[in-house]
């Protein structure tokens, strides 16, 4: 019974914590990732019982600052694959090259370089994305991301190969 009992009730803790697991395993320090565990399970921590949440919220912050660009636009897999994601709000950048794919889809090489691909084929849009045009990434209201030439302010839907 007491066991059922303190496993519910850590259980509960964890779920309505500020603090959640993903959180825990971003921190570098070993004793403030051991710290963060602590809290989530007990309620409190061995180490700072009253400042961990505040150092832990500060230690995760700092982390998810650390690479804006170098995340954005990737899919949750591949940001998986490349260990952490904090996507911005947009991404200027200009267009080095552009290369057409067999399924009429087209590529851009930016500056920064990150590889976009097109959702579909463009052929109309494509003269407002040449090399050197300036452009803009946005994220889209429902999912995906926006390229806008800063030129005249058009736009298509793509998505990010690398």
């Amino acid at each position: 019974m007491k066991k059922s009992l303190l496993l519910t009730y850590g259980i509960f803790l964890f779920l309505h914590s500020e603090v959640k697991i993903e959180d825990c395993t971003s921190i570098k320090s070993d004793q403030k990732r051991l710290a963060c565990y602590d809290y989530l399970l007990t309620g409190k921590s061995q180490i700072m019982e009253k400042e961990t949440p505040t150092l832990i919220n500060q230690d995760i912050k700092q982390n998810n600052q650390i690479s804006d660009e170098k995340n954005f636009g990737l899919s949750k897999r591949q940001v998986e694959q490349n260990a952490s994601f904090n996507s911005t709000v947009s991404l200027m950048s200009s267009i080095l090259d552009v290369f057409d794919t067999n399924s009429g889809k087209t590529r851009f090489k930016l500056k920064n370089n990150q590889t976009w691909e097109s959702q579909s084929p463009i052929p109309e849009r494509k003269s407002s994305f040449r090399k050197k045009t300036d452009i803009i990434i946005q994220e889209a209201n429902m999912g995906g991301f926006w390229m806008i030439s800063k030129k005249n302010d058009r736009r298509i839907k793509v998505r990010r190969i690398s």
